[in-house]
């Protein structure tokens, strides 16, 4: 399963033809995924709470609307408030002639970016990590070429607002060797950035990778290990 803020997959424009409440993005993540390589689970979906039903009425709707414009072949979904699962469901097939439920797995792709962004806003939270200073203070040895002579921050990091490049020369998508994650963020130095950092906004794996590296570097702990303990297990 992944997860996903809703703002981030309300089409453009296309929003305010699917009737959703304003509040919803406050109230719930949503579990959302393609199809692609899922395994289907057994479990039964969670009927919605009495309170939660004409929300819940309002996300199915706009989930299968989703679904049918965007040719998704399957979503899984929960909300949780308090730490307790009010509602959880599954839409369409996640196999052949397999229903998805709230439980069926699928591959975590780009979500795996906002465990790392919790892992850096705790951080910040403790007073452990500072949004706006310059990045060099936590990886002193990261210099890629930037002729405009402005600092990168954690803050443009997390809003692809960087101006780094979009792969790493080490450790991208065709990248076979499976380098170290030092490794990756060293060959960033080879790099020149794209745009001034906070004037575009540039997706960028590179950045996210380098998100990742600072929770190595400053806690001390691989990044997989510091996500496990800090995020997942919590």
């Amino acid at each position: 399963m992944v997860i996903c803020d809703l703002e981030n997959f309300l089409p453009a424009g296309k929003a305010r033809s699917v009737t959703v409440p304003s509040c919803l993005t406050k109230l719930l993540q949503v579990i959302i995924c393609g199809a692609a390589l899922c395994l289907p689970a057994v479990a039964e979906n969670v009927p919605p709470a009495s309170r939660y039903g004409l929300v819940t009425e309002k996300i199915s709707s706009f989930i299968r609307h989703e679904m049918e414009e965007k040719e998704i072949p399957a979503i899984s979904i929960a909300l949780v408030e308090d730490q307790e699962i009010v509602w959880s469901a599954g839409f369409g097939n996640a196999r052949t002639n397999m229903l998805a439920t709230a439980d069926t797995v699928y591959r975590v792709g780009s979500v795996s970016k906002l465990f790392t962004d919790i892992a850096v806003m705790k951080l910040v939270e403790r007073g452990a990590l500072n949004l706006d200073v310059p990045i060099t203070k936590y990886v002193p040895s990261f210099h890629p070429m930037n002729r405009f002579g402005k600092d990168i921050t954690l803050r443009e990091l997390m809003a692809h607002r960087s101006g780094l490049c979009r792969e790493p020369p080490v450790g991208n998508y065709f990248d076979p060797t499976e380098p170290s994650l030092a490794a990756t963020i060293e060959s960033l130095n080879q790099t020149e950035l794209v745009y001034e950092p906070g004037t575009h906004e540039k997706y960028s794996n590179a950045g996210v990778g380098l998100l990742g590296y600072i929770l190595e570097v400053t806690q001390g702990k691989p990044y997989l290990d510091y996500i496990e303990a800090e995020v997942l297990r919590p």
